[in-house]
């Protein structure tokens, strides 16, 4: 985790780069208008094209509000999406022609009208604004999972260096404690779970997903994406000729092992028992 003096480097870093960034476009807006009023043979008003230079100022608030967006709530919807990269493009150019309205109004001899100003930034900066509104997009959609996944093993590292033993579970109208180790497999029944035991089975109030990350995944592992199975509890493994198997437990439940799961099998069986001798049959 980055210390607060890094963090706050970091930002003050990120903040110099933007502040030499926006300098060096309004540098290069003065003088592309300068020549572009000297090949047209027309007056060059220095004070005219500061103003209308204050368009690369507004990128600032907006890449700001922008990036909070996209990271609160967490989600990437397409939606979410369409407006991040959307509605600041909209914003930019009212707020620009705003400005400008006002600023000329108050101190210039003439005043630029609102609708003039945004269809000229619209004409002139439409590429711009959908490259700078559509490349931090682009950057967070390629942080996020990186960062995602990173936060998931630093999670994952330290509940599987202290997995949970027991689990309280509502039975009728009272509440027992169940050792995980009596657990022979957990079965998703959304938004709950149902615990197989060998005699009976429990409805558990939390979902499949967060009783992953708390089992202890050396002893416990996922067979599909609606169960998990107790590797102690498995008695053979049978091969359906497809990719799949199926795994005989000892209460004599049969559980489909899908193919996109057998490699983490695989290693969570070895690691919770490396003595047995279980064989992957071929039988269909």
């Amino acid at each position: 985790m980055l210390s607060i003096s890094s963090l706050a480097i970091k930002i003050e870093s990120a903040a110099r780069i933007l502040l030499v960034l926006i300098i060096c476009l309004v540098l290069f807006t003065l003088v592309q208008d300068y020549l572009h009023a000297s090949f047209r043979g027309s007056g060059y008003y220095l004070e005219e094209s500061l103003l209308f230079s204050s368009f690369w100022l507004f990128f600032i608030p907006l890449w700001w509000a922008q990036w909070n967006w996209l990271r609160f709530p967490k989600n990437s919807s397409k939606i979410r999406i369409l407006i991040a990269a959307g509605f600041p493009i909209l914003l930019h150019l009212l707020i620009y022609a705003g400005f400008i309205s006002l600023f000329s109004g108050l101190f210039f001899s003439y005043q630029f009208e609102v609708r003039q100003t945004f269809w000229f930034g619209l004409t002139e900066y439409l590429y711009v604004l959908l490259g700078f509104y559509v490349a931090p997009i682009l950057l967070y959609r390629w942080y996020s999972p990186t960062e995602n996944l990173t936060k998931e093993k630093q999670t994952s590292s330290v509940q599987q260096s202290n997995p949970i033993r027991q689990l309280l579970v509502p039975d009728g109208n009272r509440k027992v404690v169940i050792s995980v180790t009596d657990l022979i497999y957990l079965e998703a029944s959304s938004p709950y779970v149902m615990l197989h035991l060998e005699h009976k089975k429990l409805l558990h109030r939390e979902t499949l997903k967060s009783l992953v990350a708390q089992l202890d995944p050396a002893e416990f592992v996922r067979v599909h994406k609606s169960c998990m199975v107790n590797c102690n509890k498995i008695q053979a493994v049978r091969s359906r000729g497809n990719g799949d198997y199926d795994l005989v437990l000892v209460s004599g439940a049969v559980i489909r092992l899908s193919r996109n799961y057998v490699s983490n099998f695989r290693q969570a069986f070895q690691q919770s028992r490396p003595q047995d001798t279980l064989i992957f049959t071929q039988e269909s």
